[in-house]
């Protein structure tokens, strides 16, 4: 089960931890924490900062539209990535996006989601199974 909170703006987050393409000029195993915004109104993976994904190394796929939450439509780049998943690492596509990182639906899909809505309120993703 992966946990997370809800903010005082009544946010929804978890933290998850993001999975680079290779080891880093030291040799190291690249991976980025970070609190992730649930966004169900996102049907994609997760989105990121265009630096944490060079810091990655992720493996560019395309450019892919977008419909943001004002109703516009943008293009964005998207990027292949792991997450750190309730039974392990799960190949997920990223966007770059100038926003908070969000965890959309197609991530979620397949998970029981529940969501304290109070501010310090726990959030609890879970397997379905």
């Amino acid at each position: 089960m992966l946990n997370g909170r809800v903010t005082e703006e009544l946010h929804a987050m978890i933290e998850l931890e993001v999975l680079g393409s290779g080891p880093d000029h030291a040799g190291s195993a690249r991976s980025h924490a970070a609190e992730f915004l649930i966004d169900s109104g996102y049907n994609g993976g997760i989105t990121l900062p265009l630096d944490v994904i060079e810091r990655l190394g992720l493996t560019f796929l395309g450019i892919l539209p977008a419909a943001l939450g004002d109703g516009s439509e943008a293009f964005l780049a998207s990027y292949e990535a792991r997450v750190e998943w309730h039974a392990g690492p799960v190949g997920v596509i990223v966007l770059a996006s100038d926003s908070e990182p969000l965890v959309g639906m197609d991530l979620l899909h397949g998970s029981v989601l529940r969501i304290h809505v109070v501010p310090g309120g726990e959030v609890a993703v879970e397997h379905a199974g």
